[in-house]
This record gives structure tokens, C-alpha cells and sequence, in this order.
């Protein structure tokens, strides 16, 4: 299947501009920095989650700087400016043939479509370390923070996992450039937040809310300019697969999968995707090393 390829996302910042000012004088983190403070507001934004604990709000300040640097053309894509600093980079002459190599790969997609079934696949026939190996981080914060199923639409467990997600690429993305790796594999990345952000809403406001959230916030505009560049793989819902896993909601698989789509096509995110036509895991974990290695474009 040709891969896709998105228009880049247009961010509504209308309800936002009345803080540029502010904003404007506040520090930027550095992306290789990420951020850890964790959305807890709605404030700005005319709304408010009603489960949302007192402890949790920050009294109506805002968490998320303007993603348009004043007299930038908000019309055009290519006019998106993080509102990161970006890191001084290696010179290409510098780098080592390793360095340029670094293949990040991401395999996402609706609850049960066997995801880690398919990377613990690949890691094992790959013989990846497992330094260069994310696992799913989303349990990990969930059971460290106290988040139960019941959680999955409050905005700061989405926030905490996707910020939880991004600190650990970057820390895998860097020991695996400086000890000569070529590939990162990760079951899941930091867009799954953003697509639950979306499914769990309670009307299309609430889903544009969340989700500019979440996308507008620095760390997440730095990792979207590495996201762009990396391979993301899309597995789509195979009817007999699907089982209750204990964690995710297992209702309209089918939504979810569009609502993946979407959200990687308005990042300008390129992605691939594999599905019923291809379930058995032998033929994928082989299409997916020669798509990852560069050896064959396999086609769908």
C-alpha cells in the first residue's frame, strides 16, 4: 500500500489569541528538554471536566503557549512554528554513518490489533536490544499514577501518558544514536493520547479542545518534527482479534480506527498500514524488516 501522507495539521487558535502577549514573554523549554507538567485545564478554553479533582486545577493559568508566533500566516501549513527551540544539531559532515541512520519505527492502532504481539515479533527476529525496545508506557502510567479504565477520557491521564511516552523515545532515540543503533522500535507512540483524547469526548467542541491540548503542547511540537521523518505503522482492526483487554474501550473499533487516520493525516505524519489481508505473523514481521531496512517497497 503507497504510504500516506496528510495535510499538516491547522490548529483553531482563536480562543487562545487574547494570551499571545503573555506568552510571548515566557521561556521556552528546549526539546531536548521535554516538559513534564501535565495538562489539568480547561480554563482558557470555556470548558471545564466536571470530573476533574480540586488537588489537579491550576487556578485558571494557562498550560499551553500560542503554537503561531505573532505575524506568522496562519493560513498556510508551512507556517507552523514550534514553540520549542530546537536543539543545535550535528553537522551532516560530523555524523557518523549511524547517526543518519536511525530508523524510528512506530506501529499504532486501535485496542487488540496486535500490536505488541507483532513488535515482540520484530524485536525478536531483528535481535533488537531492548534499550532500542518501548515498551507500551500508557500501563506503566496508569499503575504508577493510580488511572483505571474508568480514567480514559480525563485529560490529564491522556497528558501524562503522552508526555511519559515522549521523554522515554527521546532518551531511547539518543542512547541508540550514541551507541551506534540503527533502529528505535516503539509499541505505540506519543499520537495514541491525542486519538483517545478524541474517541472519549463528548461532542466534536470537547474533541477539538482536547486535542489542540495536547498537539499545541512545546514537547509534542518537537517530537512532531521527528514523527515526520519516521515510519509509522497502522494496524487495522481484524474482527476475530478483538478481545476485552482490561484496559482500553472496545467499543467502535471501526471509529477508532478513522479517528487514527485522521489524526496522523492533520500532523502531516506518513504512515502505512496492514490489516485482515495480512494476519499471519511471519508475513508481516518480514514486510515490515523490508520496509523498515530499505531492502524491497513492499505493496499491499
Amino acid at each position: 500500500m503507497p504510504e500516506q501522507q496528510g495535510a499538516r495539521i491547522k490548529i483553531d487558535v482563536a480562543s487562545s489569541s487574547k494570551k499571545a502577549g503573555r506568552n510571548k514573554k515566557r521561556s521556552k523549554p528546549l526539546c531536548d528538554k521535554p516538559a513534564t507538567k501535565v495538562l489539568t485545564t480547561f480554563d482558557d478554553l470555556d470548558y471545564n471536566e466536571s470530573e476533574e479533582s480540586d488537588d489537579n486545577r491550576t487556578g485558571g493559568a494557562r498550560t499551553l503557549p500560542l503554537l503561531y508566533k505573532e505575524g506568522a500566516n496562519k493560513e498556510t501549513p508551512t507556517s507552523l512554528v514550534p514553540t520549542c527551540q530546537e536543539t543545535p544539531s550535528t553537522p551532516l559532515a560530523e555524523m557518523t554513518d549511524h547517526q543518519r541512520l536511525l530508523t524510528e519505527l512506530y506501529v499504532v492502532g486501535p485496542a487488540s490489533t496486535g500490536k505488541t504481539t507483532l513488535c515482540d515479533a520484530l524485536a525478536h527476529s531483528l535481535k533488537l536490544r531492548s534499550r532500542c525496545y518501548i515498551t507500551e508506557v500508557a500501563r506503566q502510567i496508569m499503575k504508577r499514577r493510580g488511572f483505571t479504565r474508568e480514567d480514559v477520557g480525563r485529560i490529564e491521564m491522556q497528558s501524562a501518558i503522552m508526555l511519559a511516552q515522549l521523554e522515554k523515545e527521546a532518551e531511547v532515540c539518543e542512547r541508540a544514536k550514541s551507541t551506534g543503533e540503527t533502529l528505535m522500535l516503539s509499541d505505540r507512540s506519543g499520537v495514541d493520547p491525542i486519538v483517545y483524547a478524541v474517541l472519549t469526548a463528548k461532542d466534536e467542541h470537547q474533541a477539538r479542545l482536547k486535542k489542540n491540548l495536547l498537539v499545541e503542547h512545546p514537547t509534542f511540537q518537537c517530537a512532531l518534527k521527528r514523527y515526520r521523518k519516521a515510519k509509522f505503522l497502522l494496524l487495522r482492526p481484524v474482527p476475530e482479534w478483538i478481545v476485552d483487554d482490561g484496559v482500553r474501550s472496545l467499543d467502535q473499533h471501526a471509529r477508532s480506527f478513522h479517528v487514527y487516520r485522521e489524526v496522523l493525516a492533520e500532523l502531516g505524519i506518513p504512515y502505512r498500514e496492514i490489516g485482515e489481508d495480512m494476519k499471519d505473523l511471519l508475513e508481516r514481521t518480514n514486510w515490515i524488516k523490508a520496509w523498515v531496512t530499505s531492502l524491497a517497497q513492499p505493496h499491499l
